[in-house]
């Protein structure tokens, strides 16, 4: 999910912040934005709402061979 970390830096917002309002606790959200957990569908929802973007935007739409 490396383009969380652009959408919150490009907001201002903290990681802190971010997490507060999805609902997660600091590390949790930090996971997410280095990739070794996934948000799902309802936080990718809320993220997308703050960042004002689309999932999509927020998925690597990597093709699957």
């Amino acid at each position: 999910m490396e383009k969380l970390k652009e959408y919150r830096l490009a907001k201002g917002m903290t990681m802190k912040q971010v997490a507060d309002k999805i609902g997660v606790a600091e590390c949790t959200y930090c996971a997410y934005e280095h990739g070794t957990r996934e948000p799902n569908i309802e936080k990718l929802k809320k993220l997308a709402s703050i960042f004002d973007c689309l999932v999509d935007d927020l998925i690597d739409n990597k093709a699957v061979d």
